[in-house]
């Protein structure tokens, strides 16, 4: 099977289990589908092709969502987007949904997540945003690339406690937990961030758990403080020695 192909059937896999949940079996799933066991298990590997419509309107009925909304999947759209528009206005409780609707949906998606990235983008102080699972980092922009000495590529991928000093990443991550569990966090808390050349920048952050394409995540606001430091103590800003463990 051709990659792309290959990675829409992944997608749609993917959105029957954001649908009838993680607890429903495979052989559950393929008996309500209609489709032989084998059959099944080679479209959740990926050594199926991408079902037909007749197939995906079977999908869509057993799904008790409107078969567009499966097609929009099985070519290619995030099914964690769908899954989120879903969601969002309640269309579990809809018995049919027509192309108009479905139109509007995605403007509305389109026109958001447009507004979301410009904001987020052009902001003055620097953002990044987490996985609640992972702690890793998912995105970030370009005042965090600044505030850290590094690119964005860099700062994907890394675990939010590796923004500060290492003496101090257990303490953060306690903190992190206790956000994620619901704890209170007062605004502008001041931290230490930890920059790839080794100097440490002081700095006020707030958090946030927020909901981004239909998952939760945190967000941190990060605003540099260093040059106000600086003008408070009326003394030039020493160069900072690297940190060592």
């Amino acid at each position: 099977m051709r990659k792309g192909s290959s990675k829409r059937v992944s997608n749609l896999y993917r959105f029957i289990r954001l649908i009838l949940g993680e607890k429903i079996t495979d052989t559950a799933i393929s008996r309500r589908w209609n489709m032989d066991t084998k059959n099944f298990s080679e479209f959740k590997n990926m050594r199926y092709p991408v079902p037909r419509i007749e197939r995906l309107v079977d999908l869509a009925k057993l799904l008790g969502i409107n078969d567009h909304l499966v097609f929009e999947v099985a070519k290619g759209v995030p099914a964690e987007r769908i899954y989120h528009l879903i969601r969002k206005f309640h269309l579990e409780n809809k018995q049919r949904m027509n192309a108009r609707e479905i139109v509007q949906m995605q403007q509305f998606l389109r026109e958001s997540k447009q507004r979301y990235r410009k904001l987020f983008s052009n902001a003055s102080d620097a953002i990044l945003v987490a996985d609640i699972k992972t702690g890793e980092i998912i995105d970030c922009n370009r005042k965090a690339e600044q505030l850290l000495g590094r690119t964005k590529r860099e700062i994907i991928g890394m675990h939010h406690s590796k923004l500060h000093p290492p003496k101090q990443r257990q303490y953060y991550e306690n903190r992190f937990q206790r956000r994620v569990m619901g704890g209170k966090e007062f605004d502008f808390i001041p931290v230490r961030v930890l920059r790839k050349d080794g100097q440490i920048i002081p700095a006020f952050t707030t958090t946030n758990v927020i909901e981004l394409d239909g998952r939760p995540v945190i967000m941190g606001i990060f605003r540099d403080v260093s040059r106000l430091k600086t003008i408070m103590s009326g003394r030039p800003k020493p160069t900072a020695s690297p940190v060592t463990s």
